[in-house]
Order: C-alpha cells, then structure tokens, then sequence
C-alpha cells in the first residue's frame, strides 16, 4: 500500500468518527457512543500496525480526542451499570434507587465534561498529524512482522499466571489481530495467521467472551466500598452482596476463559 492508500483508510475512519461526535450530542445514547468508541478504537489499531512498521509509538491521536473516548467510555459504562442493576434487582422488593441515582449524577457531570470538548472539533489536530506521520507505503513483510511480534507477546503471557490486568491486554492483542487479519486483509488481499485460532469466528467468539469479562470487571469496579459507603444501611448491604454474586462470576468467567484461551493458542 502507498501513502495516498493509506490516507484513504484513515480518512473513512476519520468521516464515522465525525459523524458520531455530531450524532451524540445532546441525548449522549449509549449505542452512538458505542459506535463512536468503535470506529475510534479500528483508527487506533490501523495506526498501530502502521507506526509498528518505523518503531514509533506516536498514533497521530491528540490528547483532546482521547479524552473524548475516555470521558464518553466512562458514561456509557454508568449508564450500562445503572440497566445491570435494575435488571439485577427486577421482582425485589426494593430497588436500589439510592445508587441509579448517584449514577445518574455522574453521568450528568461527564456529560457536561464532554459536551465542550466535542463542540471544539477534537479530531482537527489529530487529522494533520496523522497526515505527517504516515509511512510513504507499507508492505506484506511489516503486516507479518507486526503479526508476529503481537502472537509472541499474547503467547508469552499465557504461559504465565494471568491477572485481571493481562486479560485486558490479551483482549486489546487479540483485537488487533482481528483487525489487522479482517480489514488490512480485506483492503489488500495480504493473509497472515501465526497465531494457531483456527478461524476468524473462533477469535471473534474468543473476544465476545473477553469482553463480557471486561464488562462483569466493569460493573464490580462501579460497586467500591467508596460509592457503597455512601448508600443507606439496607442498600448498602443488598449492593455488597451483588458486588460478591459479581465476583464469583467474573471468577468462574476466568478460569473459563483461561482454558480456551490456551487450549486455542498454546497448545497448538
């Protein structure tokens, strides 16, 4: 690929990224947000793979624009957490009407944290240094050697013990593989699998999984001691014993996906 193809990726990422900070505002809907966050996370991944090619971590992304999908992750995770609640509590005799307000609040603060920030064009300066960082081209060796070093680093922490952390950061490997293997594919024709998932479905399934994981990690992060302490004695206790149910969850999730995940790459 040449840099007037390249460009040409980035400028369709750069459009549905657009139109999405012009979509959210004023209702901040949860699945714009969603597919704002998408199409920037597919940026951000395509830039990846390019600056892996020159050893250069610089995405082009401006600080503004990051804060932008930080803030707007943050309010569609308390709006997700308030239905998670609700739903969780559906038939009780008592809904935790305490805390869906507290997080209520704090959507409305994000909300007002965002608004200015999307009114400004936050992708104005990320666009110009995107378009001075490019590579003049970009060819099967870089998207193979890219491939590699990524199957390498996602082996490497399977063999050991895996915190919640790591899980994380397999998911965000994993992602890039997908991506890289899906749209660079699909844009070129190029095909490189050295990972051993023996095919797209199974990586997209193995990320559905991961991401529920992160999603359950989400929701117990939204249950500290700190917002609990600030619920009435009744409350408090019915919120404890959710946040343990959640645990236990995200522990057998765990152990699930551990298996999977090295039975489908390790043990190849």
């Amino acid at each position: 690929m040449n840099k007037e193809d390249l460009q040409r990726i980035v400028f369709r990422y750069l459009k549905k990224i657009r139109k999405y900070i012009k979509q959210i505002q004023p209702d901040f809907d949860e699945e714009l947000i969603h597919q704002f966050r998408v199409n920037y996370k597919k940026l951000r991944a395509f830039l990846r793979i390019l600056s892996a090619a020159n050893n250069n971590r610089n995405t082009g992304l401006s600080r503004k624009i990051k804060r932008a999908y930080h803030i707007a992750g943050s309010i569609r995770d308390l709006k997700l957490q308030k239905k998670r609640v609700l739903n969780a509590t559906k038939g009780h005799y008592r809904r935790p009407l305490e805390y869906t307000s507290l997080i209520q609040r704090k959507v409305r603060n994000f909300e007002k944290e965002l608004l200015p920030i999307l009114s400004k064009k936050p992708l104005r300066k990320s666009r110009k240094k995107i378009m001075t960082i490019l590579p003049r081209s970009y060819h099967p060796a870089d998207y193979a050697r890219f491939s590699e070093q990524k199957y390498r680093a996602l082996k490497t922490m399977l063999l050991g013990n895996i915190s919640d952390n790591q899980m994380h950061s397999v998911r965000k490997i994993l992602k890039d593989l997908f991506f890289s293997n899906r749209n660079i594919g699909k844009w070129t024709g190029w095909r490189s699998e050295p990972w051993k998932i023996k095919s797209d479905t199974n990586l997209n399934n193995l990320l559905e999984e991961l991401g529920d994981f992160q999603d359950r990690r989400t929701a117990i992060s939204l249950l500290t001691a700190d917002w609990i302490s600030m619920l009435t004695a009744r409350e408090r206790k019915f919120m404890t014993d959710l946040r343990s149910e959640w645990i236990q969850e995200k522990l057998i999730m765990k152990r699930r996906l551990i298996r999977k995940l090295k039975a489908d790459i390790i043990s190849e």
